[in-house]
């Protein structure tokens, strides 16, 4: 029987680990992440993939995903609000349940119907 993988984090991510997939937020490779933390780029690598294990994330984008939905990084916006917040564009926190398909529908859908 192929053993299940955990949903949640097995051990606390580092402040390292999180820096480097916030800088991987930000579009930045792993050669320029390493340059700006002075690691090298095998290293950037090792702890990028230690992040995916971590929050059972099938690439960096998901990973992110994940860190986010779980609280580990938030996201500032132009207007100093933190995303997510308790009432974001997803509405309340509980709503990061929901699949990635059905949040960006229900946000289609709040659109104003001139600017889909």
């Amino acid at each position: 029987m192929k053993e299940k993988r955990p949903s949640r984090i097995l051990d606390p991510l580092t402040p390292r680990q999180l820096e480097v997939l916030a800088l991987t937020a930000m579009g930045l490779t792993n050669y320029e992440i390493g340059s700006l933390l002075y690691i090298s780029e095998e290293t950037v690598k090792s702890h990028l993939k230690y992040v995916r294990l971590q929050l059972v994330a099938r690439n960096r984008t998901h990973a992110l995903y994940q860190a986010l939905k779980q609280g580990l990084l938030s996201i500032t916006l132009l207007d100093g609000t933190k995303f997510p917040s308790q009432e974001s564009l997803f509405g309340p926190v509980d709503g990061w349940n929901r699949e990635p398909e059905v949040l960006l529908r229900n946000l289609i859908q709040d659109l104003p119907k001139n600017s889909q």
